[in-house]
């Protein structure tokens, strides 16, 4: 009967040995954030130094006799690739993380509805900037302002709503949360149809390339609320797009405050864009950090064995302290066995042994 027991019984080391790996894949997690961070922090700084040194804002583009542009862009490129890379693997051990999307915590909070509000404000803005320079050459380019403005204001509420609810599923948040993903594009479109800059512009290339991350970001968080997350996908998405939108907007930063007249000449309207992809990259980069900091480093605690008191070698807690050949031929005890059938459910070859003992106990009295 025992034989039968232990063969069906799970190997004791196969649970532990998941959770040893489930453990590792969490430390991993928590180290891919601060991976992520030095990423942006060295392509920002690298950015800059291209907007400083090579970059010609009147003509949009980079100087020639030079391959500092092109060396950051591919540089850039690799951090994308191993961040994407790197999001997908643990995405297949952590299965499981992004059942719901989280409860804004207070900087995810505040950077939510501040990017909210510059969604708004670009939209405006960029209108505005049209109307009072006349740059306005085709009735296409007028309404895709108007569909942006209109298409401003259903992100922006969704924005506020994810920093003010504390319901993690809300039906208000996933009818408005494929807004910004049709914000994002419209604002990429909208590139196509400006004519009064180059469509290679390096500059441009890196705000477009941003815009879409932002684009693929928020519809990751969407398939969250709708049920249908994917972890690795969200972990790529949303370190790449804070990497893009934090790198390209900070280098418009220091292009407009520490380069020449004709630099901050040349990216003067670039500003409020930049300042709604710092916000958004923030706020993105946030989520990823709490997303980090709720996952815990350590292996789960692996609970004891239950039931019938088994070692991992299968043997009973009873037999530990003789061999298996002995334990099986010693006679058996009345007084363990009357401990152990005190039950009244006890099994019916117990109670023949029982009876057994206490009759070989009487001859030897």
């Amino acid at each position: 009967m025992n034989d039968v027991r232990r063969q069906s019984e799970p190997t004791p080391g196969a649970p532990r040995q998941e959770r040893e790996n489930e453990g590792a894949g969490k430390r991993w997690l928590r180290q891919y954030f601060p991976v992520t961070v030095l990423f942006l922090v060295l392509s920002a700084v690298a950015q800059s130094v291209v907007m400083l040194r090579v970059y010609d804002a009147q003509k949009g583009v980079y100087a020639t006799g030079t391959p500092l542009g092109s060396l950051v862009g591919w540089g850039i490129f690799l951090f994308s690739l191993i961040l994407i890379v790197w999001g997908f693997v643990l995405g297949k051990q952590k299965k499981g993380i992004l059942a719901e999307m989280e409860v804004c915590s207070v900087p995810e909070a505040f950077f939510a509805a501040a990017g909210g509000v510059m969604m708004a404000a670009v939209a405006v803005a960029s209108f505005l900037d049209i109307l009072q320079s006349q740059k306005m050459s085709s009735g296409v380019m007028l309404l895709m302002l108007l569909l942006l403005i209109l298409l401003s204001v259903f992100p922006a509420v969704y924005m506020i709503l994810s920093a003010i609810t504390h319901l993690r599923q809300n039906t208000l948040l996933i009818g408005t949360g494929f807004f910004p993903v049709l914000w994002a594009a419209v604002c990429l479109m909208r590139t196509y149809f400006d004519r009064t800059s180059a469509i290679n512009d390096p500059l441009k290339i890196f705000t477009q390339v941003s815009l879409a991350a932002v684009m693929l970001y928020f519809l990751m968080e969407l398939r969250i609320r709708v049920g249908k997350g994917h972890t690795g996908a969200y972990l790529a998405a949303s370190s790449v797009a804070s990497l893009l939108c934090l790198a390209t907007s900070i280098s418009v930063f220091a292009g407009q405050l520490l380069g020449d007249a004709d630099l901050k000449a040349g990216i003067k309207n670039e500003g409020l864009t930049a300042l709604a992809l710092l916000v958004i990259g923030l706020y993105i980069l946030s989520r990823l950090f709490f997303l980090s900091r709720r996952v815990p480093a350590g292996p789960s605690p692996v609970p004891e064995e239950e039931d019938d008191g088994e070692d991992g070698d299968g043997k009973s807690g009873g037999d530990r302290s003789l061999p298996e050949e002995e334990a099986s031929d010693s006679p058996v005890k009345p007084e363990k066995i009357a401990s152990e059938t005190s039950s009244d459910s006890a099994p019916e070859w117990w109670e023949d042994a029982f009876f057994e003992a206490e009759r070989h106990s009487g001859k030897k009295d």
